[in-house]
């Protein structure tokens, strides 16, 4: 039995969709009557693949594989991903990235990008080269970034879910944790003024209230900047290995946690 990776099922989806409404529009009606009878077939270990289809997908698939192990970066050393420590090396890295290029995307200056790097990446980078398969690997979904404006008030109300969840890294910002609360919050080294208004980049999946931001409901939504989260990733690596530069990230205090 043929075994895919997350990027197969994206591709294999889409042609086996494309497969059937072919063959409905090609036959000479599609009448279904009340002699039709439905069962389940269960897919599991023990179903076997049809080689018919197996002959025709393998030259996709052959070049899909081709694609998926191309080498777009080298990772200095191991990016990690620590769940509930606040910042990470790998979520500092995705999140700065992600500004970045949400920026030069939208054309004016974002204040800050956020990341559920305890959620939303599902791997970590490991030293050495990176394929783009690691990377559809880190971030399966197909989520979008957005750009939001958020009051003063709801700025501070982000950073203190930020603070009760630990499941997110921020760029553009800092703070610090205590007692499930944000404080000393500054951006763009500044301390968050509850007058002022902030442009946050974000992805669908949180602006549409995942991981409990549903409070974001109330934000002002600027942009949808049609750019998936991985196409960031890849292309972030990409340039970057174009200027000879390896991956590579630090901890540099923009999370704290006071027991």
């Amino acid at each position: 039995m043929a075994h895919f990776g997350c990027y197969d099922l994206i591709f294999f989806r889409k042609l086996l969709l494309s497969l059937l409404v072919c063959s409905l529009g090609c036959s000479p009606a599609f009448l279904p009557n009340s002699d039709i009878k439905a069962r389940n077939i269960e897919v599991n270990e023990s179903a076997s693949a049809d080689s018919t289809i197996v002959a025709m997908i393998r030259p996709y698939k052959t070049n899909l594989d081709r694609e998926m192990k191309t080498v777009i970066g080298t990772a200095r050393y191991h990016l990690d991903n620590h769940p509930g420590r606040g910042e990470s090396i790998l979520g500092n890295f995705v999140a700065d990235l992600l500004l970045r290029e949400s920026e030069k995307k939208y054309g004016e200056k974002i204040d800050m990008a956020i990341i559920n790097s305890h959620g939303g990446l599902r791997t970590t980078i490991s030293k050495g080269p990176i394929t783009k398969e690691k990377i559809f690997e880190l971030m399966p979904f197909e989520n979008n970034m957005l750009v939001l404006e958020l009051s003063g008030s709801l700025t501070q109300q982000f950073f203190d879910h930020c603070a009760k969840t630990l499941r997110n890294n921020v760029a553009g910002a800092r703070f610090t944790i205590e007692n499930d609360k944000a404080a000393g919050v500054r951006i763009n080294g500044k301390t968050l003024d509850p007058n002022s208004s902030y442009t946050l980049a974000i992805s669908d999946y949180l602006a549409e209230g995942g991981g409990g931001f549903g409070f974001l409901n109330q934000a002002n939504r600027l942009a949808n900047l049609n750019y998936k989260i991985r196409d960031m990733i890849i292309d972030h690596i990409k340039d970057l290995t174009d200027q000879n530069k390896m991956i590579e990230a630090q901890l540099d205090g923009r999370i704290k946690i006071i027991n």
